[in-house]
């Protein structure tokens, strides 16, 4: 697969919100739905899967089907990270992962939570993972009610009220490790679209992706990755049911690297 990576400067934000989907138009995520705004979002509250994220269907910790190995973070350096962390990691990720987030049915933890969670926490062999428990504790003591359809917003609301705890954990793994350090704690939607699919992310570090593809012809697929007002554009010269799923974290690697 090969893809011709140009960035540009665009106006505008994020507005689509997506769930494993497929380029070829088939859904790997529950049905779809449309936020305020005509935007796509994932409707997590229908047809999910039960994952190690432990949500029941309308929560924030529910799967989706079809996800790729790409991006489910069932490696095994996630699976060791798990298994390495300690009692308090462990705890703290499955609070966060585990249907802290409620009474909403758009945007989720994805079936690798848990597992995303314990490898930022233990970065640099453990060195900031008591910072990284201090800041899980803080967010998932804030009220996990969802007073819409966005689950997305009760997550983006816990990391506004615990900043001081956020930055402090951001500021010890940019020490430890030398540089920024991507968080993997996010969360996810996604949607078909016409002839193409979308793939979001919402982290931790307050940034915002979409992953956009559309079929273009002769076997090639074009698409756009954006985080607020950058974006750079591709093409793959093929077509996959998963290739957004697929490629979103090259996007969030391509645009606004972690800094």
């Amino acid at each position: 697969m090969v893809a011709l990576f140009t960035r540009t400067t665009v106006f505008g934000g994020i507005f689509g919100f997506a769930l494993g989907t497929g380029c070829a138009g088939r859904s790997s995520s529950p049905g779809a739905d449309r936020n305020p705004g005509d935007t796509l979002a994932g409707e997590g509250g229908k047809a999910a899967v039960r994952s190690e994220a432990g949500g029941a269907p309308g929560s924030a910790g529910q799967s989706s089907a079809g996800q790729s190995s790409a991006d489910n973070g069932g490696s095994a350096a996630g699976a060791a990270a798990v298994e390495s962390a300690p009692p308090e990691v462990t705890a703290a990720c499955a609070s966060l992962c585990s249907g802290w987030i409620h009474n909403c049915s758009i945007w989720e933890f994805g079936p690798s939570c848990k597992s995303d969670c314990a490898s930022d926490l233990v970065v640099q062999d453990g060195a900031c993972a008591d910072l990284g428990v201090k800041m899980l504790s803080c967010m998932t003591a804030t009220d996990g009610t969802a007073h819409d359809a966005l689950c997305v917003n009760v997550f983006t609301q816990s990391i506004a009220l615990c900043q001081t705890q956020v930055d402090a954990f951001r500021a010890c793994t940019r020490e430890s490790v030398g540089s920024a350090v991507q968080p993997k704690i996010c969360m996810r939607a996604g949607n078909p679209l016409d002839r193409g699919c979308a793939e979001n992310r919402a982290c931790l570090d307050g940034k915002s992706w979409e992953l956009r593809c559309y079929d273009v012809g002769d076997g090639v697929s074009s698409c756009t990755c954006s985080e607020h007002a950058e974006q750079t554009d591709f093409h793959f010269g093929n077509q996959s049911d998963d290739l957004c799923v697929d490629n979103i974290t090259d996007c969030m690697a391509a645009v606004h690297p972690a800094r």
